[in-house]
């Protein structure tokens, strides 16, 4: 079994520099007039555009208390909307939260990994770097690779370690 740590698996740096949160964080026009436009009110707007950079980033939606305030506070401030502006979603099981889910991977052109061949997808390239290499952790780190080259969200790191070696 490998570990999360010893792989390629996007997580959040403890830290953060200002030049990190610029170059990673920062919406561009094109993003915050699709914001704009999907959206009714500067909570809502905050929401859709955090949950966008993140997942530009990770390649998968973190749980909501994992983001680090100091990536909504950029994303508010750079997005020009209200310090008061609430990142958050009314209930862990939000409808807005799962059409904001789905708007991203719209908009950045990615399947999502559940209900699509995603799993087909993993375990054809699990097999293909089995066959040149050997170590765990390298098998996943080409596993991650293939999903991100064929646009497919990443799923869970115990998911990728279980299809993988079970």
């Amino acid at each position: 079994m490998a570990t999360v740590e010893r792989t390629a698996y996007p997580r959040f740096p403890k830290v953060f520099s200002t030049k990190e949160l610029q170059a990673c964080y920062t919406p561009d026009a094109e993003e915050l007039e699709w914001a704009t436009r999907s959206t009714r009110g500067q909570g809502p707007r905050l929401g859709l555009l955090v949950l966008l950079k993140v997942f530009q980033q990770l390649h998968y939606f973190p749980n909501l208390d994992s983001i680090p305030v100091v990536v909504i506070d950029h994303v508010r401030a750079s997005a020009g909307l209200a310090p008061d502006a609430a990142f958050g979603y009314d209930r862990k099981l939000s409808p807005t939260l799962y059409r904001h889910y789905t708007a991203v991977r719209e908009f950045l052109g990615v399947q999502p990994y559940i209900g699509t061949d995603a799993n087909e997808v993993t375990i054809r390239a699990a097999r293909e770097a089995a066959e040149t290499m050997d170590q765990q952790v390298d098998i996943i780190n080409a596993t991650i690779d293939a999903l991100i080259l064929h646009q497919v969200e990443l799923p869970a790191f115990s998911t990728l370690d279980t299809i993988l070696f079970r």
